[in-house]
């Protein structure tokens, strides 16, 4: 009898520590599954949608994959001469890192989840000690790009139920995506600690002309060169034409 009651309150904290679990578990869904780089490509807008324990606040990041990125550190020589004065490498760098947030960054306490948190996760290989300015100066250089963001007021919650809220994202993509593999990695946070996490893969893939030159480029180079040479002649006479009708005027 004793034995049965015993494995009768293990079942039970069991089960109960599954439906703790449960309670903070990330649901989450995205729209459009893939991404299709046309002619026309411009950007879009990505929909991500989830679930989080109602007593926290959602983070959701757009990261492309790692690799290295090499830049060259310029300078001013003597206070007068701009001057390449060295080069610099940046290790496990993502191609893309775009940040959302349902509340101000400043009241999350999870700078691991911001862009000032991938200097825990980059190697950073430079000449000199000033390796936080050139950090910074990489993270300006993307912003620019389009290709790293910081961004507040485009996530909105659904009414909380059953300890959970539902969440709704939308999340700007640069028009310069190249094609590869993103990730969307959604985190739930909680005095400053991520008490929920899920994550997704979609794939960025050429369509139309722009996967025809690519095709061109990596098996048929001659003709590549050939057709490129001809876009190119077509474009300078199209633009020359646009100036002679603007000048007629």
């Amino acid at each position: 009898m004793k034995t049965r009651y015993l494995m009768l309150l293990a079942a039970l904290c069991v089960f109960t520590a599954s439906s703790a679990f449960a309670q903070k578990a990330a649901g989450l869904a995205i729209n459009p599954s893939s991404i299709n780089i046309g002619t026309f490509y411009d950007g879009i807008t990505l929909t991500a949608t989830g679930s989080i324990p109602a007593d926290s606040e959602v983070v959701v990041r757009f990261l492309g994959a790692t690799s290295e990125i090499h830049l060259k550190q310029v300078g001013k020589v003597g206070g007068l001469v701009w001057m390449n004065l060295g080069s610099v490498t940046f290790k496990d760098a993502p191609a893309v890192c775009i940040v959302s947030s349902a509340v101000d960054f400043n009241h999350l306490e999870a700078n691991n989840l911001r862009l000032t948190g991938l200097k825990n996760s980059m190697r950073l290989d430079a000449q000199g000690d000033r390796n936080d300015d050139v950090f910074a100066e990489f993270i300006k250089l993307k912003k620019k790009e389009g290709l790293y963001r910081e961004m507040t007021g485009n996530i909105t919650y659904a009414k909380a139920a059953n300890g959970q809220k539902t969440f709704r994202a939308l999340i700007p993509l640069p028009s310069r995506l190249k094609p590869g593999t993103y990730t969307v990695d959604v985190a739930a946070v909680q005095n400053g600690r991520i008490v929920a996490h899920a994550e997704k893969t979609l794939e960025a893939k050429l369509e139309g002309l722009p996967a025809l030159m690519s095709a061109m480029a990596f098996n048929h180079s001659i003709l590549y060169g050939v057709f490129a040479s001809i876009i190119a002649l077509l474009a300078g006479l199209g633009i020359g034409l646009v100036f002679q009708s603007k000048g007629a005027h």
